[in-house]
């Protein structure tokens, strides 16, 4: 699965230096050309054959995918605690689903400009003013980023936690609406693999537990937490049966002590674009 999101993001890099690399339409020689394709003939006529089937219309911005990368959290969702297994005793990894997490996936700009309006004005001014303006800064050029701005965007990311016992922390689609051209902000479905206790283990800690209440650390638990797995419930728990004397050498439970459990919940977050070819390309 590792393996697949690499090469999933090495072949969006790719495509996105390609794109970078071809230079975007002219907007003046489509205009200077549509000009000239409407200038009268020799004959006097206008030359409209060489319309036919052409869009003089400027083109929109030809951006449409961009990598992004950015920070965010599951805010709704099931609570769950992933688990990995450490000194022979189960070791709490995360806890909740707050946990704050990196993005690193691919933003699709739609061609809806609904809403986007007053940000093309704060960035450009009104239609007149854009008309009226002889040397516009290139955000607000025909093609430009804030000309006839499209704010709405789709998105797919991987997601990264630092400090728990996954590498890549699931995945994240959704959409997002871009404030500016390099801070969006982004709210999706995601899911999550969660190590969490098999259902055997749970019954086997759970039943240990009511079988010896003073017997430390089985007293320090509650056997309904463990057995209805609330999150954190687990954290310490020892892979092998305590008596009376202390640790012995039997196992609580002959099979690994932990299944993934994949977990879905709403994702907040914050988006900003990266320009590899900008962050590559030497000055």
């Amino acid at each position: 699965m590792k393996h697949w999101f690499l090469m999933l993001f090495l072949t969006a890099s790719s495509l996105t230096l390609r794109a970078q690399d071809k230079p975007p339409d002219d907007a003046t020689a489509s205009i200077a050309a549509a000009g000239a394709s409407t200038a009268p003939s020799a004959n006097g006529q206008n030359d409209k054959s060489m319309l036919k089937g052409k869009d003089a219309t400027p083109p929109p911005d030809a951006s449409h995918f961009q990598l992004m990368t950015g920070v965010g959290a599951v805010l709704a969702g099931a609570e769950s605690t992933s688990y990995s297994t450490g000194n022979d005793a189960m070791v709490a990894k995360n806890v909740g689903r707050k946990t704050p997490e990196i993005l690193l996936g691919g933003g699709f700009i739609l061609p809806w400009r609904g809403a986007g309006g007053w940000i093309e004005r704060e960035y450009c001014g009104t239609k007149d003013a854009e008309a009226a303006n002889q040397s516009p800064s290139d955000d607000c050029k025909i093609g430009g980023t804030y000309r006839n701005y499209r704010p709405w965007q789709t998105f797919l990311s991987i997601r990264f936690a630092p400090g728990t016992d996954q590498t890549i922390n699931g995945f994240v689609v959704g959409g997002g609406y871009r404030l500016t051209k390099y801070f969006s902000l982004l709210i999706g479905y995601s899911v999550t693999p969660v190590e969490e206790p098999s259902p055997g283990f749970r019954v086997a800690a759970a039943s240990v537990v009511s079988a010896n209440p003073t017997i430390a650390p089985y007293n320090r638990y509650n056997a309904a937490d463990l057995l209805s797995n609330k999150p954190g419930a687990f954290d310490g728990f020892p892979l092998f049966v305590y008596g009376p004397n202390g640790v012995t050498t039997a196992k609580l439970f002959p099979n690994p002590p932990t299944v993934t459990h994949h977990r879905s919940g709403i994702y907040f977050g914050v988006g900003i674009p990266l320009d590899l070819k900008g962050l590559f390309t030497p000055k």
